[in-house]
């Protein structure tokens, strides 16, 4: 079935290969791990190609099933994608529509989460690309992509050795604690996630993080 499914992302209707890459992200999602190391070595490369298709929907579409696929990925197999696949999402979060952009960092991040800390040497300039998404898309429409963002800084940061994120420690807590003291609606997705990365973030410094406390407690407080 999959050399079927593998053909059908080069299909000329969009629609088909938007459904080809659904069929390989609830594949990957229904029998991860086994898929994954059965089929990955031909998976992968595809999905990869597949990031560049013209058509935003089919190309953001394909970031979600690299997510899934990522989630029962080994290290061994993806960490030889990471060159090949980085600048990809990069570019997607940088010059993407919204859902490019929403969905591509969420698999930027799944992608460096698997290769754990071999991930140290991308560490610095992953985050200072993210941390310029987050200067550069202020509007209301990208809301959703700035909480996805908060996410996937903290879950990279998660990754990799406790030395290496203690180099942007300082930076990436500011422009957290800038997020949580701008006015931010209720329904603001940013709320929620801002919750969630300080969790993995105390996790990670443990009692380094008490010094801090000070200034990010009360804002959380006033939003319970």
């Amino acid at each position: 079935m999959m050399p079927a499914v593998l053909e059908h992302l080069k299909h000329p209707n969009p629609k088909v290969r938007h459904a080809s890459l659904h069929c390989i992200g609830q594949i990957s999602d229904d029998m991860t791990e086994d898929f994954q190391e059965e089929y990955g070595a031909e998976v992968l490369p595809a999905l990869i190609a597949a990031l560049n298709d013209p058509v935003p929907r089919v190309s953001a579409h394909c970031c979600s099933a690299i997510t899934n696929f990522m989630d029962g990925a080994s290290e061994e197999l993806v960490e030889p994608h990471m060159q090949t696949i980085s600048p990809i999402l990069a570019g997607l979060m940088k010059t993407g529509i919204s859902i490019q952009k929403e969905n591509s960092v969420t698999a930027f991040a799944s992608t460096a989460v698997v290769v754990k800390e071999k991930f140290n040497e991308h560490f610095g300039e992953s985050i200072d690309l993210l941390l310029e998404c987050l200067n550069e898309n202020q509007g209301p429409q990208y809301q959703q992509f700035r909480a996805q963002t908060i996410e996937a800084v903290t879950l990279i940061c998660s990754g990799v050795s406790e030395e290496i994120f203690a180099t942007k420690a300082p930076v990436i807590i500011q422009a957290m604690l800038f997020i949580q003291k701008s006015n931010m609606d209720d329904n603001d997705p940013q709320r929620s996630y801002l919750l969630s990365a300080w969790q993995r973030i105390c996790l990670i410094m443990k009692k380094d993080f008490a010094p801090y406390l000070t200034e990010i407690l009360p804002p959380i407080l006033s939003m319970a």
